[in-house]
């Protein structure tokens, strides 16, 4: 999934006019964050839990199309888990689970650039749940994401970035997830709740023009 990613990223990077590339200079941000939402059902009792909120870290690339405008990639990954723990005792205390954001968009700031700036953003990608337990398949759903942040320049290569999002992954109740073996006699641990996945995630970077 992240190979398809940046192979796509430098496709379209290629594809793009001189004259939309001259105008700014690409940006490349690193960045830590804060994820949270979301939850699962269990499969053998029904029972609701809650996506542990954690850390999160990335990586955003912008690539300017006009004064206004960026094409925008971001890969965000947040290392958490699901409490699974049942009032019985019964079923994991903690299920371990990496949850990942691959998403292509833009970013929208309107006026001339200046060294404080706003922007609103809104990108479209994919969601990679991918269990960190052995013997647990993963699954990737289509998402969408809006937010917006604030960029302070501070010098001609460097910015700081703090930028948030909402994300929304498509998902369906009725498929269960985290799956262990296959075919008839595969089990699986959770379910989707509802027909949404809803996460926020705010983050912190340091943007390096080049």
């Amino acid at each position: 999934m992240f190979r398809r990613s940046l192979l796509a990223l430098a496709l379209l990077i290629a594809m793009m006019p001189a004259s939309a590339r001259a105008q700014e200079a690409p940006e490349l941000t690193p960045f830590l964050g804060f994820r949270f939402g979301g939850s699962v059902d269990s499969v053998s009792t029904g029972e609701s839990f809650s996506i542990d909120p954690s850390g999160s870290v990335g990586l955003i690339f912008d690539y300017p199309l006009s004064p206004e405008t960026t094409f925008k990639f971001v890969w965000s990954l947040q290392d958490t888990e699901i409490d699974g723990s049942r009032a019985d005792g019964t079923g994991p205390s903690r299920f371990p689970l990496d949850i990942h954001y691959f998403h292509f968009g833009a970013t929208y700031s309107p006026g001339p650039p200046r060294k404080r700036r706003g922007y609103v953003v809104i990108t479209a990608g994919a969601t990679h749940f991918d269990p960190d337990a052995s013997g647990f398949g993963s699954d990737t759903r289509f998402s969408l994401a809006a937010g917006g942040g604030v960029k302070l320049k501070l010098s001609d290569r460097l910015g700081l970035r703090i930028e948030g999002r909402g994300y929304l992954t498509f998902v369906s109740s009725s498929s269960d997830v985290f799956c262990s073996g296959g075919g008839a006699g595969a089990s699986c641990a959770f379910s989707f709740t509802g027909d949404a996945f809803l996460q926020g995630e705010i983050d912190v970077g340091l943007s390096i023009a080049f």
